[in-house]
């Protein structure tokens, strides 16, 4: 979907009636994936009070429980774990066996991390994590450790509405970014260039017209980041290894000179002055509004999205000292973001489509972890094949949907991916996937007791076309999922008929079927349509 045109009152507050599709519109956004459900705590409160809610993390998704040995199995050997036993924590525990710590750990922490995207709260916290896991990205494959992994994402959990400073300054010397990007071989023999460029071009500044900084800029900043060193789950510094020559860097940064220290404190002295030079940049501002903007309403921005939405919002980042709730609580509360032409505009990223679609279908999961760990394993596979394995991006840009013109979102839809996504929902609705003894499927006949007045075709279809679809279908469209409904016959009690028999005689093998063949293909013809896969 491309926008041609869209309300240019920037960032003033909306104004007008706030109403149930604004507050829908909001959770589609900053949730990742989306039921009517989400709804509930939201009735009654004003568009301001509706906002703080969903900026507000709650405490038990800032300490959650610590992912656990799900990946024991008897059947398969190679799943023991040497030093953590089946149920306990393997957080930071320690195992030299790569297969163990980064293969199974890697599993449960993915499966993990989509559970608590699962049960999330009306909070903003997942997203946001899954936000600065992309724009400021480390490789598990690279990384070699799932604690590592969690503890780099803990960063972002700790940070995620908090300070843009504090995050670039922890993930700077966090072990996961030390490996993925080489700052645990920079030296002061041999300066490693790598974290110092990306931190300049990717992480804060950006590379348009305005961010002439030099390569000698980046020289100068990977001398200041020399000597960090791991051990074990933590980073130190190295006073040997630490360049302690003066670093000078260029106009760009008003000629800034960062004078070499001999001790870990001074070490951190230079690291905090490195941040506090990039920072005084106004460039760092937009550059991480522009990627706001995209991820949270939509990818193209034009001179005047620019001039009326980036440059204030810009303006509010720099004047609270980099704080990231303001820029969204400006963003979420402006009449631009309630653009019409905004909603349902976005194509979702395939871990919103799979966490949406356990959401919406109502999803039960193994209460026993091993059949969990075996069946939520499957959202991984998925992921990956939509291109979004969400631990192991594609380089250290990112996933390019965010950030490749001309296409951006678009990218995540192909003849492959989108078959994929219609393959999927039809599987879990119709067959399911087993796993020792339970099999992830949609319970239908509980699932469509949602909605009231069932037997009446027309009704029904109302409410699902309004469950599934943020703006209103066609007539026509509606026509086609009732005759789906119907069987291809042309009268209501066709659907009238089957739903009462079936209310009256629940356990009958025939009634029971006779519904879920209409209603599933109701929900197939639904699932296939490209309306789905946006929000």
């Amino acid at each position: 979907m491309c926008i041609t045109s869209i309300n240019m009152a920037g960032i003033s507050p909306y104004a007008g009636t706030w109403t149930k599709n604004h507050v829908q519109h909001l959770l589609k956004r900053t949730l990742v994936g989306y039921k009517s459900d989400h709804l509930n705590p939201f009735n009654g409160l004003t568009m301001a009070q509706c906002v703080t809610k969903v900026l507000t993390p709650l405490a038990s998704e800032l300490s959650p429980s610590a992912p656990v040995n799900d990946y024991q199995n008897s059947d398969a050997p190679a799943s023991n774990d040497a030093t953590v036993t089946y149920g306990q924590p393997w957080l930071n525990v320690y195992d030299n066996d790569n297969f163990t710590v980064r293969y199974l750990r890697g599993i449960s922490l993915h499966n993990w991390q989509l559970k608590q995207c699962i049960n999330q709260p009306e909070t903003i916290l997942q997203k946001m994590i899954l936000f600065w896991l992309n724009h400021i990205p480390v490789g598990l494959n690279e990384v070699d450790d799932a604690s590592h992994f969690y503890n780099y994402m803990n960063i972002f959990r700790q940070n995620a509405v908090g300070n843009f400073k504090t995050i670039i300054k922890e993930i700077a010397i966090a072990p996961s970014m030390l490996r993925y990007l080489n700052g645990a071989n920079n030296t002061n023999i041999a300066p490693d260039e790598n974290f110092a460029r990306e931190l300049m071009e990717l992480f804060t500044i950006g590379k348009s017209d305005n961010a002439n900084y030099t390569e000698e800029d980046v020289r100068q900043a990977a001398k200041v980041l020399t000597g960090y060193r791991i051990t074990n789950y933590t980073s130190f510094f190295s006073t040997g290894l630490h360049d302690t020559s003066t670093k000078t860097f260029s106009a760009f940064f008003n000629n800034t000179v960062i004078n070499g220290q001999t001790t870990v404190a001074g070490m951190e002295q230079e690291l905090d002055a490195l941040l506090t030079m990039i920072f005084s940049n106004d460039e760092v501002a937009k550059f991480i509004c522009r990627k706001i903007y995209r991820y949270f309403v939509y990818y193209k921005i034009d001179a005047a999205v620019e001039n009326d939405v980036i440059t204030p919002l810009a303006t509010i980042f720099r004047s609270n000292n980099y704080q990231i709730t303001p820029v969204l609580e400006a963003l979420f509360k402006s009449e631009h973001f309630y653009d019409n032409l905004v909603d349902s505009a976005v194509i979702k990223p395939p871990i919103d489509f799979l966490v949406g679609y356990c959401k919406e279908m109502k999803l039960t999961f193994p209460t026993d972890i091993g059949t969990d760990f075996k069946i939520t394993g499957l959202f991984s596979y998925i992921s990956d094949n939509l291109q979004q394995d969400i631990f192991n991006p594609p380089n250290v840009s990112g996933f390019p949907a965010y950030y490749q013109a001309p296409q951006f979102h678009e990218i995540w839809i192909n003849t492959f991916t989108y078959k994929t996504r219609v393959d999927f929902s039809k599987w879990i609705l119709w067959g399911g996937y087993t796993q020792d003894d339970f099999t992830l499927k949609v319970n239908l006949l509980d699932w469509v007791l949602q909605f009231n007045n069932i037997n009446n075709p027309n009704l029904l279809i109302d409410q699902i076309a309004n469950y599934f679809y943020a703006l209103p279908v066609s007539t026509e469209f509606k026509l086609s999922l009732k005759d789906n409904l119907l069987s291809g016959q042309q009268q209501d009690y066709y659907w009238s008929v089957a739903w009462d028999n079936y209310m009256t005689n629940p356990t009958d093998m025939t009634n029971q079927n006779n519904v879920l063949y209409k209603l599933g293909g109701l929900l197939s013809q639904i699932f296939s349509q490209p309306e789905y896969q946006l929000s």
